[in-house]
C-alpha cells in the first residue's frame, strides 16, 4: 500500500461520479475458455496489440512531433531485443517510434526550463516474482503502486519502444506523451489474435480527449489519478495505467506513458438469480459498450422475472463526451408485460444530461435528469407474494401499481485541493402515485387484459364466487378497506416540489491496494474523512401536496492500518420535518480488511438500520441483492435489519491468462418491524471468483450458501432448505 498520492495543488476536484454499468458476462466468459483451451495461439503478432512489430535490429523511423531546436539521438540499429520479461529499469535507453495507430502528442513550445534529477540509479529486476515479493522500487515510486498484471502489460510496451522507468516525475515538466491502445488479445495471451477483427478498439482521439495533461504542465499524481479513474468509469478497459518515463528529449522533463487495455466490447448479458427450485430473475442482453471504437454505448436489455412473471425489455444508451462535448448522456426505455393478466402492463424510461468535474482542477458542474416508471410492484416473501391483514378481515397481497416521475437539476462549485468541498444547488420535482391491485376475482388469461384491478359483482355480467376474499363485502367496506391497505403498507404517495442544497467533503488521498475486490489490478481508495449532506425542502407554494424538509448525513473514516489492510467506519443519519418529525432513519457499519496472510485474505462487514416512525413504509428484503446469501427462499423482511458477513478471500491463480480464486464465507442476517423479534438466521458457504480480463472489467462472483437451521432435524441435512446460487458481477460486499 503506498501513500505518495497527499494532494496539494491548486485548483479544486470532486467526486467523480460513478456509472455503475453491471453486466455479468457468463456465457463469453465461457466461450473465451474454450477459445483457450482448443486455441490456444495465433501466429498473427501485432505490435502492442494493435500493430505489426518491427525488427528490433532495424532503426526507427524518428517522431515528427518533436520540436525542431531538441536533437534527438538516432535510433541504434543494433541495440538487441529484450525478453518480455525484462526489467523496466533494464529497458534500452534509445527511443523507439510510436505504433502507427498510436502517436506522442505535443503542444508547441519548449518545456518549463526546470531543474530536476534525473531517474536514480537502482538494481535491476531479474523477474517478476522479485517485483511482487521484494517490490525494490524506491519507496514513493509510481511503479511501486501497480499490480502484477498492469506490470505484466507494461513490461513488453517497454521492451518494444525502449522506455525506461522514471520514478520521480513530481513537479516536472512533461515533454511527450506516448499512447499505448492494448487491443483485447495480444501475442502475450493464449487467445487468437483474429478475435480482434470482431472488437471496436478505442480509437486514439477518444482517450487523448479525456488526458487533461499536456505537453509543459507540470506531473502531479493528483491530476494522473483523476485521468486513470476517468477512464475506467465507463467500464470500457480492463486496464488503464499511467506512468512517467525517461524522456529522450531532456534530462530535466518527464515522459507520460498512457496504456489502455480494451475489454470485449460486445457484450452479452447473462445475470441469472435464484435457487435450484426456483429463478428470481434473469437478466439478458447484448450491448456494444464501444460504439465504433468512440466509447459509446448502446444496447437493449431483457429482464425475466420469474415469481412475477413479468418481462421487460428495451434499449439503453450512453454517449461519454457527446458529439465531441464536454458533457454525458444517458438514457433508457423499458416496457413492462405482464403476460398472465395485463399484457402491456406499464413502462419506464430515464435521460440523464450532465458536465461531471472531471478533474482536480474542476470547479463547476452541472447535471439534470428525468426519469419516470409506471408498473406493478410487489413484494415477496421466498417464491410467493407477501399479504398483510387488513380491514374486515381481508387478507391483502402486497401488490399495487405505482406511478413514479422524477426531475432534478443543479449547479457543482468545487472549492480546496488537498481537502475538498463540493456544493450543490439546485431544485427538484417528485411525484408518487399508488393504488393497490389485489387481483380479487380475476382470472388468468394467457392472452392478458386490460381491465381494472379487480371485478366488482355488481359489473354486468359478473359474479362474485362464494370462496372470492371479498364476498359479502360491500363496495364501501372495500374501498375502506383498501384505503387503510394503501396507507398502511404502501409507499408514501405525495408531490414534492422545492429546493436542494447538498455538500460534500473529503480529503483527496488515496492508498492502494491489490486482490481486494479485484484481481491482480492495483486498486485505489480513499482514506480520510469522507462528509456527505442533502438537505431537500418540499413547499406547498411551488406546488407540493406538504411542506417539509427532508435532511440526511452520511459521515465516513478510512484508516489504513498497515501497507495491506485498513478499516472502514461509516454512519448514516436521517430524517423528515414536517407536521412531526418522522422517518428517522439510522445506520451504523465497519469494514475490516487484513492483510494478505495464508494464501488471501480476511474481509469482514458489519452493517445495521434502524427506522423510528416508519411513515414512509420502507422495507428492506435481505436477500442476495440485499448482501445475505442462502435464504432466498424465505428472506428476512423489515424496515430494521442487521447484516454481518465474514469472507476468506484467497489469492488468484493464473490459468490460461484467467485468474481464480475461492472464497469461503459465513453471512448473519435479520430484519424486523418494531413489533417483531429479530430471529438471526446463519447461511455458511463457500465460492468462485473468475477474472478474465480481455472480456472483463470486474470479477464474476459465483456463491453457493447453506442455510443453517437450527436445530437440525437430523444430522444427514433433513429438511433443510437446499442451497442457493447466485452470480454477480463484483464482490457481494
Amino acid at each position: 500500500m503506498r501513500f505518495g498520492r497527499d494532494l496539494r495543488i491548486p485548483g479544486s476536484t470532486h467526486a467523480v461520479h460513478r456509472q455503475r454499468l453491471i453486466i455479468a458476462a457468463l456465457p463469453v466468459t465461457l466461450a473465451m475458455i474454450l477459445i483457450m483451451a482448443v486455441a490456444p495461439g495465433s501466429t498473427s503478432h501485432a505490435q502492442d496489440g494493435a500493430a505489426a512489430a518491427a525488427p528490433a535490429t532495424q532503426p526507427a523511423p524518428q517522431a515528427t512531433t518533436q520540436p525542431a531546436q531538441v536533437d534527438l539521438p538516432p535510433a541504434d540499429p543494433t541495440t538487441p531485443p529484450q525478453p518480455d520479461d525484462a526489467p523496466l529499469d533494464e529497458a534500452p535507453a534509445v527511443p523507439v517510434a510510436i505504433d502507427e495507430v498510436v502517436a506522442p502528442v505535443s503542444t508547441p513550445g519548449p518545456p518549463a526550463d526546470v531543474a530536476a534529477p534525473s531517474s536514480p540509479n537502482l538494481p535491476p529486476l531479474a523477474s517478476l516474482p522479485q517485483v511482487i515479493e521484494e517490490n525494490p522500487y524506491p519507496e514513493d515510486s509510481p511503479y511501486g503502486e501497480l499490480g502484477a498484471y498492469e506490470l505484466e502489460v507494461l513490461r513488453p510496451i517497454f521492451r518494444r519502444r525502449g522506455f525506461i522507468a522514471e520514478h520521480s516525475p513530481a513537479g516536472r515538466p512533461i515533454c511527450e506523451t506516448h499512447y499505448a491502445q492494448i487491443d483485447i488479445f495480444t501475442p502475450e495471451d493464449p487467445f487468437p489474435d483474429w478475435a480482434n477483427a470482431i472488437h471496436s478498439t478505442t480509437k486514439s482521439r477518444i482517450v487523448e480527449r479525456a488526458v487533461s495533461l499536456k505537453r509543459g504542465d507540470a506531473w502531479n499524481d493528483v491530476l494522473v489519478s483523476d485521468i486513470e479513474r476517468q477512464l475506467r468509469n465507463g467500464f470500457i478497459y480492463s486496464l488503464v495505467t499511467i506512468v512517467p518515463v525517461v524522456s529522450a528529449e531532456s534530462a530535466q522533463c518527464v515522459d507520460m506513458l498512457v496504456m489502455t487495455k480494451d475489454i470485449w466490447s460486445l457484450r452479452i448479458t447473462f445475470a441469472p438469480d435464484g435457487t435450484f427450485s426456483s429463478f428470481n430473475r434473469i437478466d439478458l442482453g447484448v450491448t456494444e459498450t464501444n460504439l465504433l471504437g468512440t466509447n459509446q454505448s448502446l444496447g437493449i436489455d431483457v429482464s425475466l422475472f420469474g415469481r412475477e412473471r413479468s418481462v421487460e425489455f428495451g434499449p439503453t444508451f450512453i454517449a461519454r463526451r457527446f458529439a465531441g462535448s464536454d458533457f454525458d448522456v444517458t438514457g433508457s426505455l423499458r416496457l413492462v408485460f405482464d403476460p398472465l393478466f395485463d399484457g402491456l402492463s406499464g413502462s419506464a424510461s430515464s435521460i440523464d444530461v450532465r458536465r461531471p468535474l472531471r478533474d482536480t482542477t474542476s470547479r463547476f458542474g452541472w447535471y439534470g435528469f428525468i426519469s419516470h416508471r409506471n408498473a406493478v410492484d410487489r413484494r415477496y416473501n421466498g417464491t410467493a407474494v407477501d399479504t398483510a391483514e387488513g380491514l374486515y378481515g381481508l387478507e391483502l397481497p402486497l401488490r399495487w401499481r405505482q406511478r413514479d416521475a422524477n426531475a432534478e437539476g443543479g449547479l457543482i462549485h468545487s472549492f480546496g485541493s488537498k481537502v475538498k468541498h463540493n456544493v450543490t444547488t439546485g431544485a427538484y420535482v417528485s411525484t408518487r402515485r399508488v393504488q393497490a391491485e389485489p387481483l380479487f376475482g380475476r382470472e388468468p388469461s394467457p392472452w392478458g387484459s386490460v381491465v381494472g384491478p379487480f371485478d366488482w359483482p355488481s359489473t354486468p355480467g359478473t359474479v362474485t364466487p362464494s370462496d372470492s376474499p371479498i364476498a359479502g363485502l360491500t363496495r364501501e367496506q372495500l374501498d375502506e378497506a383498501l384505503t387503510d391497505f394503501e396507507q398502511r403498507e404502501l409507499p408514501r404517495a405525495e408531490l414534492s416540489i422545492g429546493p436542494l442544497l447538498g455538500y460534500e467533503l473529503f480529503y483527496n488521498r488515496f492508498f492502494t491496494l491489490e486482490n481486494y475486490n479485484s484481481f491482480a489490478v492495483s486498486e485505489e481508495i480513499r482514506f480520510g474523512l469522507n462528509v456527505l449532506a442533502d438537505v431537500r425542502l418540499a413547499e406547498p407554494a411551488f406546488g407540493a401536496d406538504d411542506r417539509y424538509v427532508s435532511v440526511s448525513l452520511t459521515a465516513s473514516y478510512t484508516l489504513p492500518i498497515s501497507d495491506d489492510s485498513f478499516a472502514m467506519l461509516s454512519a448514516y443519519q436521517g430524517a423528515r420535518a414536517g407536521d412531526r418529525v418522522s422517518d428517522i432513519e439510522t445506520q451504523g457499519s465497519l469494514r475490516l480488511v487484513s492483510p494478505a496472510v495464508v494464501g488471501g485474505r480476511f474481509v469482514a462487514r458489519m452493517l445495521a438500520r434502524n427506522i423510528n416512525r416508519n411513515e414512509a413504509n420502507v422495507a428492506a428484503v435481505l436477500d442476495t441483492l440485499g448482501g445475505f446469501r442462502g435464504y432466498g427462499h424465505a428472506p428476512p423482511i423489515g424496515a430494521n435489519y442487521i447484516v454481518s458477513n465474514f469472507e476468506w478471500r484467497s489469492l488468484p491463480i493464473e490459468v490460461l491468462s484467467a485468474r481464480i480464486g475461492a472464497v469461503l464465507f459465513y453471512d448473519i442476517g435479520a430484519a424486523w418491524d418494531d413489533d417483531e423479534d429479530i430471529g438471526l438466521k446463519h447461511t455458511v458457504g463457500l465460492g468462485i471468483r473468475l477474472y478474465v480480463p480481455q472480456i472483463m472489467s470486474n470479477i464474476l462472483r459465483i456463491d453457493v450458501a447453506f442455510p443453517v437451521v437450527e436445530p437440525l432435524p437430523s444430522p444427514w441435512f433433513g429438511n433443510v432448505p437446499g442451497p442457493e446460487i447466485s452470480f454477480q458481477l463484483g464482490q457481494i460486499f
